[in-house]
């Protein structure tokens, strides 16, 4: 069977792991070898008890310093989770490279998890993604901020509004 990895790296509460747990469980009950890489552990061993699935946490999980405000965009959001600094960016990155070597996966599914996604692109690792709109913003040249609505244009395309 397959090996997977599936990967929660921004983002607090429940609401990702919530959505990687039962597809864990069910890959699990098929055979395949999972590991989950999470921001929280201690949560993911309470969702994900016994069995074979490894737990292991994310690089760089406790060092995120999240604006005490709302993020205005998906960038904003990326610079206050240490995507401002080219050094830290460049340790996670290498951490997140190291682990994705060292599990070998065949597939990750990724949850809100930019630097392993940007590692996968590295080793080119195939992907799947998960997530809200805002997690995985629109293919377009300026992200929406928070508070805009995206409209079909025309076209078929989509077209900021407020």
């Amino acid at each position: 069977m397959g090996r997977l990895a599936l990967v929660w790296e921004l983002g607090r509460n429940l609401g990702h792991l919530s959505r990687l747990a039962p597809l864990a469980r069910r890959l699990e009950a098929g055979g395949h070898e999972v590991a989950v890489v999470v921001r929280d552990p201690a949560q993911a061993a309470q969702l994900l008890p016994g069995g074979r699935i490894r737990v292991l946490p994310a690089p760089g999980a406790g060092g995120h310093k999240y604006a005490t405000t709302q993020p205005v965009s998906y960038a904003n959001l990326l610079l206050s989770s240490g995507w401002d600094n080219a050094e830290g960016l460049t340790v996670r990155l290498r951490s997140w490279v190291q682990l994705f070597a060292d599990l070998r996966p065949q597939l990750l599914v990724l949850d809100f998890a930019p630097t392993a996604l940007l590692a996968a692109r590295v080793l080119g690792l195939p992907c799947a993604l998960l997530g809200t709109g805002f997690e995985l913003p629109p293919r377009r040249r300026r992200l929406p901020r928070q508070g805009d609505s995206l409209k079909l244009d025309s076209r078929g395309g989509f077209a900021l509004g407020r």
